[in-house]
């Protein structure tokens, strides 16, 4: 009878270890079954070791590539006793975070578009500069904005004559006048045209409308699952884009609007 009683005991311990698992594994595969918080993946994202080079593609054909190198900021002090025994690596002090984004589209059989832009964040990932560049020669413009002196200058050139403009973040109360300086008095019509407000950064985040969510999904890459973070981004609830994210920060891909998808070398077929 105790035997009988012992291998019944075993027999339920055993199934109820196999549903257990049978349970995790599903939901492991269900997307929404694991939600994170945006910010934890974000860090992720800008303290990450290793950069990313990535495919650009439109309609599944190559256009171009990129690579996007983050990097971390650390304070110079002097040796403090018993940094000898800090882990190799460690930061003693982050500083500040950057981000640097460049690379080339192939626009046409003899047009190529360079870009390059670095995105600088402080220490609680508050982004504090941006420097944007785009380069189509002879064709060339620049916009740098600064949160510490609350300005925007930009710079346009076509070889032979150079247009430069710098504004205050109160000037875009009224973008209407700033985007017809810039593009021209048509410039506000098209950019309604295609959707978009011209009150965005008049009416701050709220008009912005930008939304993130974030949680644990699978990536397939030829015949392996890798298990990634997956972030969405919308904005104006019209324009979509989707991250996956490696464990350790690293960009895999990357969907964005007009069919473009940026793949990460190590996961692209030849």
């Amino acid at each position: 009878m105790g035997t009988r009683l012992c291998l019944l005991l075993s027999a339920v311990f055993f199934a109820a270890m196999n549903v257990w698992l049978w349970r995790a594994e599903v939901r492991g595969r269900n997307p929404l079954a694991s939600p994170v918080p945006v910010a934890t993946v974000w860090q992720k994202v800008v303290a990450s070791p290793d950069q990313s080079s990535l495919e650009i593609r439109r309609q599944g054909a190559r256009i171009g590539s990129c690579r996007w190198l983050p990097s971390v900021t650390e304070s110079r002090e002097a040796p403090q006793p018993g940094d000898e025994n800090r882990p190799e690596g460690m930061v003693r002090q982050v500083l500040g975070y950057t981000i640097d984004l460049s690379g080339h589209v192939v626009l046409d059989e003899t047009t190529r578009l360079r870009f390059n832009c670095e995105l600088k964040f402080d220490p609680r990932q508050n982004w504090q500069e941006l420097h944007a560049r785009v380069q189509c020669r002879p064709n060339q413009w620049e916009l740098r904005v600064s949160t510490a002196e609350q300005s925007i200058h930009f710079l346009a050139s076509d070889g032979e004559t150079r247009f430069e403009r710098r504004f205050r973040f109160a000037d875009l109360e009224h973008p209407e006048a700033i985007l017809r300086e810039v593009g021209g008095p048509l410039f506000p019509a098209m950019l309604a045209a295609f959707g978009v407000p011209l009150n965005l950064v008049g009416g701050g985040p709220t008009a912005l409308r930008i939304t993130g969510t974030a949680r644990q999904d699978w990536l397939t890459a030829g015949h392996a699952r890798l298990r990634v973070y997956r972030l969405e981004w919308r904005l104006l609830d019209r324009f979509q884009a989707v991250i996956f994210v490696s464990p350790a920060g690293e960009i895999l891909r990357a969907e964005l609007p007009e069919e473009v998808v940026l793949i990460n070398d190590n996961l692209a077929a030849p």
